[in-house]
C-alpha cells in the first residue's frame, strides 16, 4: 500500500493535531453537553489524540451515547484524505496491525495480497484496484 499512516510514531500525527487544537466549542454546545452531563474533550496534544485512539474500551461511547468512538471519526478523516491504511499497535496484543480502507484503492497501483493459501475457496487472494468494491 502506498499511502499508509503509522500512528505508532508520534510525529505523523503532530500537524494533524496542529490543525484541530484550535476547534472550539460553542457555548451552547457546552451548555447543553454539561445538562446532558455528557462529557465534552477537545484534543490538544499528540499525547492526548494518541490515547483517545488507543482506548481499549472504545465501545463505550458509542454505546452509552450513540456516537461515533474517537477511533471510528478519525478512520474516516483517513478514508477522506485518501489515506489507504493505518498502522498501529494492538492495545491487547501490542503487535502491529492495520486497518485497511478499501474505498482509497480505485485509483491506486496498491494491493493487499495473501502469503500463504487462502482457507477456503471463497476468499480472494488479493485486494486491488480491479476488486475494491467487493470488499466494502
Amino acid at each position: 500500500m502506498d499511502a499508509v499512516l503509522d500512528i505508532r510514531v508520534s510525529g505523523n500525527l503532530s500537524e494533524f493535531v496542529d490543525l484541530i487544537k484550535t476547534f472550539r466549542l460553542s457555548r451552547p454546545l457546552i451548555v447543553e453537553a454539561r445538562r446532558l452531563r455528557f462529557p465534552v474533550q477537545l484534543i490538544a496534544t499528540v499525547a492526548e489524540l494518541k490515547r483517545v485512539l488507543m482506548l481499549d474500551n472504545w465501545r463505550n461511547w458509542p454505546m452509552l451515547y450513540d456516537v461515533p468512538a474517537g477511533g471510528q471519526i478519525f478512520g474516516g478523516i483517513a478514508v477522506d484524505a485518501g489515506i489507504e491504511g493505518i498502522l498501529y499497535e494492538s492495545v491487547l496484543t501490542g503487535k502491529k496491525c492495520v486497518a485497511v480502507f478499501p474505498q482509497n484503492f480505485q485509483n491506486s497501483s496498491s494491493y493487499v495480497e495473501l502469503d500463504d493459501p487462502a482457507p477456503s475457496d471463497d476468499v480472494r487472494m488479493r485486494m486491488d484496484s480491479s476488486n475494491f468494491a467487493e470488499f466494502i
